[in-house]
């Protein structure tokens, strides 16, 4: 999503691909050609989107580099009718489907990634009541990511507790980019997902564990603790579930452990 052409937007999906065969943990690969429209297009937007239609997104299928396609839904980037005609050719292509969806404006995006059925909107700092009944009825999961608006100093905050007083499986995430949120730090968005959205611990836990795996079809095998599934979990020094989100700021990994195999600390050779 930061290449913005097909020889680098392709380069950062191979880079993707290759980590995922020497990684242990599992990375799901999005394809965000869709991120901001590049300098030499600004003049004529409908070209870009042309070249992403017609161009990038069948390269992307057809090298498999990518599981979903995302689109910065926003009207100085992507409108509601650009990002309709990306995402619906993504999933002609095969692509699952998430959307930036009102982070910067209330443009309708919860209710677009809704009628085409994605698997998640992300940010939603200006969703409207619609739009989350929207989400609820297509089963779309609200990605919340809490520390955006302190790194980019804006008032307003995604209305976390609303969302989850509608009945919807929200997620948190850290959204870790160079560009508005250079903190990677999982732990850190539970806290402020907790402070800020006055979400319980629990819900904090749950929105970082089970429903992001939902959110990204993994659901059945991954984001919980429980026979038949692939025993992914990290343990954590802390005294209790609420600490998650009261005792913050610190190194507490002791250990992660993928499909039941220890892999942080990695396991001593020989």
């Amino acid at each position: 999503g930061y290449g913005l052409s097909l020889a680098d937007e392709l380069k950062s999906l191979e880079v993707l691909r290759a980590a995922a065969q020497v990684h242990p943990l599992e990375i799901v690969p999005t394809f965000l050609g869709a991120h901001d429209v590049p300098a030499e297009h600004r003049g004529d937007k409908a070209r870009y989107v042309d070249l992403l239609v017609e161009e990038l997104l069948p390269a992307v299928a057809a090298a498999r580099l990518a599981e979903y396609c995302d689109v910065f839904t926003e009207a100085h980037t992507f409108d509601l009718a650009d990002s309709r005609r990306i995402l619906g050719r993504a999933r002609e292509l095969g692509f699952g489907l998430r959307v930036h969806a009102d982070q910067l404006s209330q443009l309708g995006g919860a209710e677009l990634a809704a009628e085409l059925g994605a698997a998640s909107a992300d940010h939603l700092e200006h969703v409207s009541e619609r739009g989350i009944a929207a989400l609820l009825a297509a089963g779309t999961v609200p990605v919340l990511c809490p520390l955006v608006p302190l790194v980019l100093r804006q008032e307003r905050e995604a209305p976390g507790r609303r969302i989850a007083d509608a009945g919807l499986p929200l997620a948190l995430s850290t959204d870790y980019n160079p560009g508005s949120c250079y903190c990677p730090s999982l732990h850190e968005a539970i806290a402020f997902g907790a402070l800020r959205y006055r979400l319980t611990a629990a819900e904090c836990l749950t929105a970082a564990t089970l429903n992001p795996a939902c959110s990204l079809g993994r659901g059945a095998r991954c984001g919980t603790l429980e026979p038949g599934k692939q025993a992914d979990f990290a343990l954590l020094d802390v005294a209790s579930v609420e600490h998650l989100a009261y005792d913050f700021g610190r190194p507490r990994v002791r250990g992660v452990w993928k499909r039941g195999v220890r892999v942080v600390p990695a396991p001593a050779a020989g």
